[in-house]
């Protein structure tokens, strides 16, 4: 028996996240965050059956999540858009993957997006037929030529967005019925939410004939129901079980951020030192040679040492280089500190300001 799920959500960086990662983690790819320097590598993920893009070069999701990342500037962006929707059992992986891809594309022609999509097998130990499949939606309009253009607001707007929802429900229900009829299955799916009806009650006959091993019409109306009902808690817990790996993986990207931020200040440390004690050490050399040989006697060395011809106000050069020394060390200190800062208070910056609306 066919069942109708579709939910739609976003990827904010308000709660930590981003498309990068969320696009590895459901394609099963690798994809280096350009914005953050991050790796997230899922290449040893199993389960995902087909994938592919629409609207973008086919199979880049690299460049595409990259390219929708520095699209977005306020650190509460909304960088993409999910659509995780079942699959129905009775159609073969072959007609599935022709239904995401043409829902998929669906979804560009309507609201001029790029977007990527996999399919997922059921997990391990669960039931087989609990197929699924995540279209994830770049938030911007994509032209042919790959450039990130508005805002699409039709989803967010409070009164256009519960109708565009509703109109891509029934989209769905519209391709995945077209698609169960013609592969001859009789089930068909609704997206309006209609209660699973309560078991029958089967009366002393019809229970004598079950228990006797014959089936009865209200026997398998109830075997259905049963069905019905088993499959709709598999997807509920597939969804949670995707909600906490995605809770998990937000995790390891903040404890790896911080370890980032870590690095870089003991790095921006150790730096500041080195050049710090070499300005200084220049500075000093200097002095000492002037004061133990004097201006000419220096000169006169390096005119005697050096292939060239030494400009006459080679001596204020020295100084000039050395006193520039010193400033170069304060200017590069203040540049690392500043980032250093940016890394280390991502999570600060990633919680919207009192009265701040996402965008």
């Amino acid at each position: 028996m066919a069942i109708y799920h579709l939910d739609i959500s976003v990827i904010s960086r308000s709660a930590g996240r981003s498309a990068t990662a969320a696009a590895a983690y459901r394609l099963a790819v690798r994809i280096e965050d350009q914005r953050t320097g991050l790796v997230h590598d899922y290449t040893r993920r199993s389960g995902v059956v087909a994938s592919g893009t629409v609207g973008w070069a086919p199979d880049a999701h690299a460049a595409l999540w990259n390219k929708a990342e520095a699209a977005e500037k306020r650190a509460n962006s909304r960088t993409a858009r999910e659509v995780l929707i079942a699959l129905p059992a009775e159609l073969n992986t072959e007609q599935q993957t022709r239904l995401v891809r043409g829902f998929a594309a669906h979804l560009r022609d309507r609201y001029g997006i790029a977007a990527s999509w996999a399919i997922h097998a059921a997990p391990k130990g669960g039931d087989e037929r609990n197929t699924h499949a995540h279209i994830l939606m770049t938030t911007r309009t994509v032209d042919a030529s790959g450039t990130f253009g508005q805002k699409v607001r039709a989803l967010d707007d409070q009164d256009q967005g519960p109708r565009e929802i509703l109109a891509i429900r029934a989209e769905w229900e519209k391709r995945v019925n077209r698609e169960l009829e013609k592969s001859g299955s009789g089930s068909r799916i609704s997206s309006q939410k209609q209660p699973i009806a309560p078991m029958e009650h089967l009366g002393p006959a019809a229970t004598a004939k079950e228990r006797r091993g014959i089936k009865t019409a209200a026997g398998n109306r109830n075997r259905r129901r049963a069905d019905a009902r088993e499959r709709a808690r598999a997807i509920v817990t597939e969804i949670q079980s995707l909600e906490r790996e995605q809770a998990a993986e937000d995790q390891a990207l903040a404890e790896q951020r911080r370890a980032q931020a870590a690095a870089v200040w003991r790095g921006v440390l150790d730096s500041t030192t080195t050049v710090e004690a070499r300005a200084q050490r220049l500075t000093a050399q200097v002095r000492i040679m002037e004061a133990n040989h004097g201006r000419q006697t220096i000169l006169a060395e390096i005119t005697r040492a050096a292939p060239v011809r030494v400009r006459p106000d080679c001596w204020a050069v020295l100084r000039t280089i050395a006193e520039r020394a010193q400033e170069i060390a304060a200017a590069t200190y203040r540049s690392l500190l500043a980032e250093v800062r940016r890394l280390a208070d991502w999570e600060d910056r990633a919680r919207p300001r009192q009265g701040q609306r996402q965008r």
